[in-house]
């Protein structure tokens, strides 16, 4: 996926599969034309990816600190590969929800997912902030403070999608 996108494949459902191979820029760009989707749920979810690459990025540099580093690698990975699906999940789900005026499955789904991935890497991050390498303190920190963001994020977007 280019940041240059055709008319077609702008606010396309196919396009949203893609989701996670976007540029930065053309993401932070689809997200503010005002278009239904990606919307906040992409966005926890990318943060939430965010939280667990620096995660990922702060064990693999403690290895000498972190008995359980390899551990703590492998999850953040699985989080961030997840956390990426999970973006693309929740275009998806707001475009089907939007164009056909019905609450698909995944509207709670994909975000209730989001909210306990963010959960996860909360608790893996403040290991990271308080075992890890010390000049890493701010990513780990940063890190949670991501995964925080996704986890409110998601409890919003829950909340919203809940008839009643």
């Amino acid at each position: 996926m280019t940041a240059q996108r055709s008319a077609g494949e702008q606010g396309s459902p196919a396009g949203f599969n893609q989701l996670g191979s976007w540029p930065v820029a053309a993401l932070l760009e689809e997200m503010a034309t005002g278009g239904a989707a990606p919307a906040c749920g992409s966005a926890a979810a990318v943060a939430a990816g965010l939280s667990a690459a620096l995660a990922g990025k702060v064990a693999r540099r403690s290895r000498d600190c972190l008995g359980d580093a390899d551990d703590l690698i492998r999850r953040a990975d699985q989080l961030r590969r997840r956390a990426t699906e999970l973006a693309s999940a929740d275009a998806s789900a707001v475009h089907a929800m939007v164009t056909s005026k019905a609450m698909p499955e995944a509207a709670r789904a994909v975000p209730e997912e989001v909210r306990d991935l963010a959960a996860e890497l909360s608790q893996v991050a403040a290991r990271l902030a308080a075992h890890g390498r010390p000049t890493l303190h701010a990513d780990a920190v940063g890190a949670g403070r991501l995964a925080e963001a996704a986890r409110a994020s998601a409890e919003a977007i829950l909340a919203s999608n809940t008839p009643g």
